[in-house]
């Protein structure tokens, strides 16, 4: 039986469909980033139910058992029942779950739930093999289409599921495709009963529409540094890599490269460090005292918890912030975090004027990230526009002189992240020793905890946030000391 998934899954790399049956051992584990899409998509899928009431929900208490959810969804179309939730059907060897089923007379309208603030290419050939499917279990079709989160809507009060949510129809869209899905359907059947792994090379589709399971098995003839590694390669990469240019080496004085690419070969190829000391101390001398080293930490809920939000806004929950009076002192660290139980901005807006004074640099790693949040929080809360103005105009940027090459070394693989530079440069501060190691953890848990969904204790994520978020402005003050002692 060919699932929707291993359909989809055969359309980006018939590799990736043999290997999803026959070596699922090379599967890494689902990682949390990727969970938390899967919870957000049940979520909002629940949550569109609700804005089709009145339906029966097929889905198998089994999901082997998925031949039961096939026959209620049969006897229900037979019964008249008017909305049907995972409506189960299987023609030409080919299952598939329909989210919402909608009667409209002899007709019905399908819809498939996602998660997105659009439609998507992928969702296209998704609807496609639906339709198929259900087309070949005689079920007529007057529309089909994706319904989505529209992120133009703004909460106020109870949520609002006909703003919260967009139908787009792709029924014209779907019937041109409809042609070439039987080819298709018989040669991934065949090769899914195949004892032979496909020979596919890698390419761009391994990223495309989603980066595959197997990518680390597909690659492992792939230097750990590479052609690939490089900054702002693009397609670049793959145009050498088919003219068998793979490794740093292989690279020659005619290979098509940038002046920062070419910085980064010699740097690799040498195991030197290159600095531009006048271009760094002219970088610092720019910044005035006291030193804010500041971060925020913000949430991105699919379903806007809090009035005047939209879904995926990003609320700032967090920040971090060391102080530092003169070169030869010691930072002070300021923080704030408030009790996940309401809408936490306009707290960490009063406290972060309080703690960011009127005068100094404010000193951000990509700091473009962080003069967007206050912007939108100078649009959300219009009364501290002055003061948040006032901050905005004090950024200055530490990944900078990263960004621009003035200090480069091969450990950093041709990337200036702030996770990235900090074991080149401060090898014992490690973001490793944390128990709450990076931004998403940190915004799924205070997310959890504000829609009392989060299990744990309460207590002891508080404290890690904490400790993450300060990991982050200690970083940076770490770098700065490193640089600035450099041009001394």
């Amino acid at each position: 039986m060919l699932s929707k998934s291993k359909y989809i899954k055969g359309l980006q790399c018939t590799k990736r469909l043999w290997l999803d049956k026959h070596r699922r051992d090379l599967m890494p584990p689902i990682a949390p980033a990727t969970q938390a899409r899967f919870d957000s998509g049940h979520e909002v899928g629940d949550l569109a139910q609700l804005r089709y009431p009145g339906g029966l929900d097929a889905s198998p208490e089994d999901y082997r058992k998925l031949h039961e959810s096939i026959a209620k969804t049969k006897a229900w179309i037979d019964a008249g029942v008017p909305v049907i939730y995972e409506a189960t059907f299987e023609a030409d060897g080919v299952l598939i779950m329909m989210d919402v089923l909608i009667r409209e007379g002899e007709q019905w309208k399908a819809i498939e739930v996602k998660s997105s603030t659009g439609v998507k290419e992928y969702h296209i050939n998704d609807l496609a093999i639906q339709f198929y499917v259900m087309k070949g279990a005689g079920i007529q079709i007057s529309d089909i289409g994706i319904l989505h989160l529209d992120n133009t809507y703004e909460r106020q009060g109870a949520l609002d599921l006909d703003g919260l949510f967009h139908f787009e129809s792709l029924y014209d869209v779907i019937i041109e495709l409809q042609d070439d899905i039987p080819n298709r359907i018989e040669s991934f059947k065949s090769i899914l009963t195949s004892d032979v792994e496909p020979v596919v090379d890698i390419g761009p589709h391994c990223s495309n529409p989603f980066t595959c399971d197997f990518i680390e098995y597909c690659w492992k003839h792939i230097p750990s540094y590479s052609i690939f590694d490089l900054s702002r390669i693009s397609d670049k990469a793959w145009t050498l890599y088919e003219n068998g240019i793979i490794g740093l080496e292989d690279l020659t004085e005619d290979s098509p490269l940038s002046a920062n690419q070419r910085l980064e070969v010699d740097m690799a190829l040498t195991d030197e460090v290159h600095v531009d000391v006048p271009a760094i101390k002219e970088f610092l001398d720019q910044l005035a005292f006291p030193l804010y080293f500041f971060d925020f930490e913000t949430i991105m809920p699919a379903i806007p918890l809090f009035d005047g939000t939209r879904p995926y806004q990003q609320l700032v929950f967090q920040y971090s912030l060391h102080i530092l009076d003169a070169p030869e002192s010691e930072p002070v660290h300021q923080e704030c975090l408030p009790n996940p139980t309401a809408d936490p901005r306009r707290i960490v807006v009063e406290q972060m004027i309080k703690d960011l004074s009127d005068k100094g640099s404010i000193v951000a790693y990509n700091m473009s990230f962080e003069q967007t949040r206050i912007c939108e929080l100078i649009k959300d809360f219009p009364q501290y526009e002055e003061a948040l103005s006032n901050i905005l105009e004090r950024f200055v940027d530490l990944e900078i002189p990263f960004k621009k090459k003035w200090y480069y070394s091969a450990q950093m693989k041709g990337r200036s992240s702030l996770k990235v530079v900090l074991p080149a440069i401060v090898p014992d501060l490690k973001y490793s020793d944390l128990a709450i190691s990076e931004g998403g953890t940190a915004s799924r848990t205070y997310e959890a905890m504000l829609s009392d969904s989060y299990s744990g204790d309460k207590e002891w994520a508080m404290n890690n946030l904490k400790a993450y978020c300060k990991m982050d402005t200690q970083a940076m003050v770490s770098i700065w000391r490193y640089i600035f002692q450099l041009i001394q």
